[in-house]
C-alpha cells in the first residue's frame, strides 16, 4: 500500500470509543448503528443499557459509518469484518482509488455490495440480549495497518404466548357456517353485539382437547362456557389440532343416532366449522403471540321425515283423518276418520337431495302405508314416491287401470295434504337440527268407471222392468262437472270422451284397458236425443231405486252430476226412452143421422155397447181407484180411461179406502135405456142416483163398439148431470143397421197431423 495506514474505529449502536490517536473531541472515525423499526430510528448501542428493545421475531437492521478524522492524511484499503452478521473482509465503498480523504464520511448499508447481511430477519427469533462485534481494518497514509473492534447490542424480548379458540355451536340449518354477523368487528363470531340466527346457538359444557400437530398427543383440555366458547392461551408457537367431543347434555339431542358434526371447512374460516366427522380438526400453525379465534365446531341433532302413502278415497287431496292422539302423525293408532286406514303398503319411496334428483336413501312403506328416513343432516330434501301396481285398483272384478297421484298441496293443513306432484316427487323441504317432519305424504287415487244402460221403457213407468230391451246406437257424452255441481251449466268441462250404446244398449266409461282410464272426479252423462229411434223421447226420470230407474232428463237427456271416488264403479247411470204417443188428432165427429123428428114414444133402442169411456176424477188427490183396464192412484182433475170389453152393462169401479163404488152404464140397448142420451151415464150421477154410489166424476167421452167417438162436456162444470150436450144432436135411428147414414171428421189441429189422422 501507498503511505502509512490509519486505524479507524468501528461503531455500532452505542459505538465503542475510538482510539485516542484518531479521535478528536468532535469526530468519531467509526460508528455502527442499529434499527428495529425498519430504518426509521437508528441507535448507537455500545452497551446493553443503550440497546433498543425488539419484540420477538423483530427484523433487525444495521449500518456502518466510517469517517477520516485526520486533517491531512488519506486512508487506504479499508475493510470491515463482522462474523456474527456473516460479513467477512468486506470492502468499504470508498471509490475507485480505495481512498478516504481527510474529513470524508461514508455510510455503509444493506444495499452495498458485501454488506447484505446488515439486514437480520431472524436476529430476534430467540429472546435475550444479543451482542455482535465488528472489526474495521485500514491503512493510514504514511503509516501501517490499523484495526479496531467494536461491540453492538440489541435486546430481544421473550416469545409472546399464542392463543387458540373459539366456539362450539348448533348448526341449525346444517350448512356448515355460523349464521351470525361479526357486527362488533372483534373477529369473534357469536359474542355480544353480533346478530344472526345462530349467534345464540352456542352449546355449553362440550369437552374440547388441544392436541399437538400429530393430532394425537394431548396438550391440554377444557370445556365450552355457557355461550359455547373455549380458549387455550399461553401456547408456544407450533402446530396444533383440536378435538371436540359430543355435547354431554342428554336433552340436547334424543335422535337415535345422537348428535353429529356438521360439514367442515365451508366458506370463510372465521365462521365455518373445522371439525371433521370424528370431531377433530386439521393441524393449524400458531406463530409466537398469534391469536387464532377461528377453530369452531358445528354440531347438529339428526333430523327425520316421513310419513304415509294413502288412498285418497274422496279424491280431495287431503287425508280424511283426525289426529286424535295429538302426535302430529295422521293415520296411526288412536286417530279417527274415513281414510285413517287407507294406508298403502309396499310402495317404494326415495329420499332425494334438495335438487330433487340425487338419491340419498331408499325405503318402502310398511303394512299401514308409513315410511320414514332418520339420522338426516339438516338441509333441503325432496321425496320421490312410487305407485302401487295396477292390480291395486281392481274392483269387483273390473280392471280399472293404473293408479295415479291425487291433487297436491290442497287445503291449508300440510300435515293432512298430499305432497307428491303428478310425477310423484314433492317440492324441496328444509329440515333443521333435530327437526322431525311427519308431513311428507302422497295420496293415490284409482281410476273409476261409470255406465251403463239405455232401455225402452215400454210401460212408461220410468223404471227398468223385466223384459224391457236395451236400445243400441244411442250416443252418450261424458262431461266433468263444474264447481257449481249443476249439470249442463257453463262451468262444465267436456272430457272429449263419447260412447255409443252397443247391441244390448250398454255403454261404459273407464275400466277399458289400453283405451281409457277414467280419473275419479265429478261427472255427468248426456244422452243425445238426436240419436234416439225416430219419434222416441226420454221417460220420467228418477223414479224409485237409482239402480233401476232412468237418470236422463226429458228435455235434453242430461243426467245429474255424480261423484266418483277413487276406484268407484257406478253402473246406475241409465236412461229410459219411450215411443211417441198416439197421434193427437183433435177430432170432432159430426154425425148426421136419419132422425125421426120428433122421435116416436115407442122409440126402438139400438143394440150397442160402449167399448171404452174416459172420465175425470173430481175428488181428493191420492185416491186409489181400480176398474177394467186401470188400477192406480189418481189426483183431482186426472182423466182415467176404462177399457172393455165389459162383461156387464153396468161397470163397477172400486174406490179404495172408502165405502162405496161408482157404476157406469155402458149398454145402449138394455131395458133401462129410456132416453137417447142415457148411453154412458153414470148410475150414481143420473140414472137413478142410487144411494151409496161415489159420484165424483165428470164424463170426458167414450167410444162405442163400432169405434165411434162421443164427446161430452159438463155444462158449467161440476158433477155429471143430465144436461150434457152431445155433438150428435140425437141418437140415429135403426133404419140403417144401427149406423149413422152420414159421418164427417173435423180436424182441429192436434199434434198428430192431418195425415196421421187419416
Amino acid at each position: 500500500m501507498i503511505g502509512n495506514k490509519t486505524k479507524f474505529a468501528l461503531l455500532m449502536i452505542g459505538a465503542l470509543s475510538a482510539p485516542a490517536a484518531l479521535s478528536t473531541d468532535d469526530c468519531e472515525p467509526f460508528r455502527k448503528q442499529v434499527s428495529v423499526d425498519g430504518g426509521v430510528t437508528w441507535f448507537d448501542a455500545d452497551t446493553v443499557a443503550a440497546a433498543p428493545s425488539a419484540g420477538f421475531g423483530t427484523v433487525v437492521e444495521y449500518r456502518f459509518i466510517v469517517k477520516n478524522c485526520e486533517t491531512n492524511k488519506d486512508c487506504f484499503d479499508t475493510v470491515i469484518d463482522d462474523p456474527t452478521l456473516g460479513i467477512t473482509n468486506a470492502d468499504v465503498p470508498d471509490g475507485d482509488d480505495d481512498t478516504i480523504t481527510p474529513g470524508e464520511e461514508i455510510t455503509i448499508t444493506k444495499t452495498d455490495a458485501g454488506f447484505e447481511n446488515l439486514l437480520q430477519p431472524d436476529r430476534c427469533d430467540t429472546p435475550g440480549d444479543k451482542l455482535n462485534t465488528a472489526t474495521e481494518s485500514t491503512f493510514l497514509e504514511g503509516g501501517g495497518l490499523e484495526q479496531m473492534m467494536n461491540d453492538a447490542w440489541v435486546r430481544c424480548d421473550s416469545e409472546p404466548p399464542a392463543k387458540l379458540g373459539d366456539r362450539v355451536w348448533e348448526d341449525v340449518d346444517g350448512d356448515g357456517v355460523q349464521d351470525c354477523a361479526d357486527d362488533n368487528g372483534n373477529g369473534i363470531i357469536g359474542d355480544a353485539g353480533d346478530s344472526g340466527d345462530e349467534c345464540g346457538a352456542g352449546i355449553p359444557n362440550v369437552p374440547v382437547t388441544l392436541l399437538q400437530g400429530d393430532c394425537a398427543t394431548e396438550v391440554s383440555s377444557t370445556t365450552t362456557d355457557g355461550n359455547g366458547f373455549y380458549l387455550f392461551d399461553e401456547l408456544a408457537a407450533g402446530d396444533y389440532c383440536v378435538r371436540f367431543d359430543e355435547p354431554t347434555d342428554p336433552d340436547f339431542c334424543d335422535a337415535p343416532g345422537g348428535p353429529a358434526f356438521t360439514l367442515a371447512n365451508i366458506g370463510g374460516d372465521a365462521s365455518d366449522s373445522d371439525a371433521d366427522a370424528t370431531g377433530t380438526t386439521d393441524p393449524t400453525s400458531l406463530a409466537a403471540g398469534e391469536t387464532n379465534r377461528t377453530i369452531d365446531a358445528g354440531i347438529y341433532c339428526p333430523a327425520a321425515l316421513g310419513d304415509r302413502v294413502f288412498e285418497d278415497l274422496d279424491t280431495d287431496g287431503v287425508q280424511d283423518c283426525s289426529d286424535d292422539n295429538g302426535n302430529g302423525v295422521l293415520g296411526d293408532a288412536g286417530d279417527s276418520g274415513s281414510e285413517c286406514d287407507a294406508g298403502i303398503p309396499n310402495v317404494p319411496v326415495n329420499l332425494l337431495e334438495g335438487d330433487c334428483a340425487t338419491v340419498v336413501d331408499m325405503t318402502t312403506t310398511d303394512s299401514t302405508g308409513f315410511y320414514g328416513f332418520e339420522n338426516l343432516a339438516p338441509g333441503d330434501y325432496c321425496v320421490e314416491f312410487g305407485l302401487p301396481p295396477a292390480s291395486f285398483c281392481d274392483t269387483d272384478g273390473f280392471v280399472l287401470g293404473a293408479p295415479a297421484f291425487t291433487e297436491s298441496n290442497a287445503g291449508i293443513n300440510d300435515a293432512a295434504d298430499s305432497d307428491a306432484g303428478p310425477g310423484g316427487t314433492s317440492d324441496p323441504t328444509s329440515l333443521f337440527s333435530g327437526q322431525v317432519d311427519p308431513t311428507l305424504d302422497a295420496g293415490v287415487v284409482c281410476p273409476a268407471k261409470i255406465g251403463d244402460f239405455v232401455f225402452e221403457d215400454t210401460n212408461e213407468n220410468g223404471m227398468q222392468d223385466g223384459g224391457e230391451m236395451g236400445v243400441p246406437g244411442v250416443k252418450t257424452t261424458l262431461f266433468e262437472c263444474g264447481p257449481d255441481m249443476v249439470a249442463g251449466t257453463s262451468d262444465d268441462v267436456p272430457t272429449g270422451e263419447m260412447r255409443v250404446t252397443d247391441s244390448m244398449g250398454m255403454y261404459m266409461y273407464g275400466g277399458e284397458p289400453g283405451v281409457f282410464d277414467l280419473p275419479p272426479g265429478k261427472y255427468f252423462v248426456q244422452f243425445d236425443p238426436e240419436t234416439l229411434p225416430p219419434g222416441f223421447g226420454f221417460t220420467m226420470p228418477n223414479v224409485g231405486d237409482d239402480a233401476t230407474n232412468s237418470d236422463c232428463l226429458p228435455d235434453d237427456g242430461i243426467s245429474a252430476c255424480t261423484v266418483l271416488p277413487s276406484g268407484a264403479v257406478n253402473l246406475a247411470r241409465d236412461c229410459g226412452i219411450v215411443p211417441p204417443p198416439p197421434p193427437d188428432c183433435a177430432l170432432t165427429l159430426d154425425k148426421s143421422c136419419a132422425v125421426l123428428p120428433p122421435p116416436p114414444q115407442d122409440f126402438d133402442k139400438c143394440d150397442g155397447k160402449l167399448q171404452q169411456f174416459t172420465v175425470i176424477w173430481n175428488g181428493a188427490d191420492g185416491t186409489a181407484v181400480s176398474g177394467p183396464g186401470f188400477s192406480g192412484s189418481v189426483g183431482n182433475g186426472q182423466a182415467v180411461t176404462f177399457t172393455g170389453p165389459f162383461s156387464n152393462n153396468d161397470v163397477e169401479v172400486t174406490i179404495n179406502g172408502v165405502e162405496g163404488a161408482s157404476i157406469f152404464h155402458v149398454s145402449c140397448s138394455d131395458e133401462d135405456f129410456n132416453d137417447p142420451s142415457d148411453c154412458g151415464k153414470m148410475a150414481g150421477n143420473g140414472k137413478g142416483n142410487d144411494a151409496g154410489l161415489i159420484n165424483d166424476w165428470q164424463l170426458e167421452g167414450f167410444v162405442d163398439s163400432d169405434g165411434r167417438v162421443l164427446n161430452c162436456s159438463p155444462v158449467g162444470g161440476g158433477e155429471f148431470a143430465d144436461n150434457c150436450e152431445y155433438l150428435q144432436p140425437e141418437l140415429p135411428s135403426c133404419e140403417n143397421g144401427e149406423k149413422p147414414d152420414n159421418l164427417t171428421r173435423r180436424y182441429d189441429g192436434g199434434t198428430g197431423g192431418d195425415g196421421d189422422c187419416a
